[in-house]
């Protein structure tokens, strides 16, 4: 799970269909999934005759990304889905915080296992790429049409604006990442000069030098200019994800899809700013 494998929840989603509006549309996204899944496992049959021929083709089983009985947590190291009437969870790494491309990457995987591949993680991988290149050329279509570039001046721009925020939301887990790591950094620095500055101090309690009296203030002011630089970053970062947050719940109640919620993960980057 998301927990045992190293890493906390930041963000927990559900599927919502209590909405007429919601029903519609998850509905229709679950009717298109079945049909894939159901050529998949014919296709799976044709191409593998020799192993699946006689074998009975299980048709209740098919790509269940959008029930509403499903709930997902993601964080900086991967996802989990949650089936509440099965209780089977799945993980898998992936873009995190973005949540979309996870997503993806979850019908991918679901592809891939009732297609009975060798190895569904190269399906879910291959969705990915599809689908942030896809992007990529829609998002330059969106440039366009917001510059009114020649031939490109009848764009429905309100539509391809929902492409990109998908984008943006892609470039806020790359960067983010990096974010993190630089926090961390920032944190074992901290941490290592207040081990160096207590340990100095207690040799100069022990038996004071002339060269540790000097270097002692200047030991202290480094370690509170980088406090506070660590203190500043990391409530930037803390920042950044509520924001994020905040983004994702206002798409997600204008199409009545899904409910988003902090995750323990968020809690924890939360408190530890106190501290």
């Amino acid at each position: 799970s998301c927990a045992t494998s190293g890493y906390l929840p930041i963000y927990t989603l559900t599927i919502d269909d209590k909405s007429f509006a919601a029903k519609q549309i998850l509905s229709s996204l679950q009717e298109g999934l079945k049909m894939i899944s159901y050529v998949a496992k014919d296709l799976s049959v044709t191409l593998n005759n020799n192993d699946l021929r006689d074998s009975k083709i299980d048709y209740m089983d098919v790509i269940d990304t959008f029930s509403n009985h499903n709930e997902y947590k993601f964080s900086f190291g991967g996802y989990c889905r949650m089936n509440s009437v099965t209780g089977v969870e799945s993980c898998s790494d992936c873009n995190g915080i973005d949540i979309f491309s996870c997503l993806i990457k979850d019908i991918g995987l679901q592809l891939g296992s009732i297609s009975k591949v060798e190895d569904p993680k190269v399906i879910g991988t291959s969705f990915v790429i599809t689908y942030s290149s896809s992007l990529s050329s829609l998002e330059t279509l969106y440039r366009r049409g917001k510059l009114n570039e020649p031939g490109f001046e009848e764009l429905d721009i309100d539509r391809l604006s929902l492409v990109h925020g998908l984008k943006m939301a892609h470039y806020f887990d790359k960067y983010m990442r990096y974010f993190l790591l630089w926090n961390t950094v920032l944190g074992i620095l901290v941490s290592s000069s207040i081990i160096y500055v207590f340990l100095q101090v207690l040799l100069l309690r022990k038996s004071p030098t002339l060269t540790q009296l000097r270097s002692l203030p200047f030991n202290m002011t480094f370690l509170l200019v980088l406090s506070t630089a660590s203190l500043v970053f990391h409530i930037f970062f803390v920042a950044a994800l509520d924001f994020y947050y905040m983004s994702l719940e206002q798409v997600l109640h204008k199409y009545e899809i899904a409910a988003i919620s902090r995750g323990s993960g968020h809690a924890l980057f939360v408190v530890s700013t106190l501290f």
